[in-house]
């Protein structure tokens, strides 16, 4: 997969024909949480404005997300571009610095617990 820069969807864009949700606490690797095409993938995405969640367009790491099973953690083989999604979402939403802190603070007691 070739590494590209994320992108918000087109406006006044097509219904999208795949979507995948992720989830990213800082702690543990990405998890798919909901995947779907057609009408579901209409939903997945509609879901998530309402909830202020933002999105990217990226049709190729969509398919190679779509493969997984729900609850699985990302592949090593899509870590960077699974990375460069969740760095331009929680930037564009204004989480990135609450998520930084809270990965460094888990490192942290990881690290006095050993």
């Amino acid at each position: 997969m070739s590494p590209s820069r994320p992108t918000p969807p087109k406006k006044g864009a097509s219904k999208p024909s795949r979507a995948i949700a992720l989830k990213y606490d800082g702690h543990d690797l990405p998890q798919v949480v909901a995947t779907g095409q057609g009408l579901v993938a209409g939903e997945i995405v509609e879901r998530a404005r309402e909830q202020d969640i933002p999105l990217v367009e990226d049709p190729t790491l969509a398919q190679a997300l779509g493969q997984l099973d729900l609850g699985d953690s990302i592949p090593e083989p899509l870590f960077r571009a699974v990375a460069e999604v969740l760095s331009y979402a929680l930037y564009v939403s204004g989480k990135h610095e609450e998520v930084l802190r809270a990965a460094r603070q888990h490192r942290t007691s990881e690290d006095e617990a050993d």
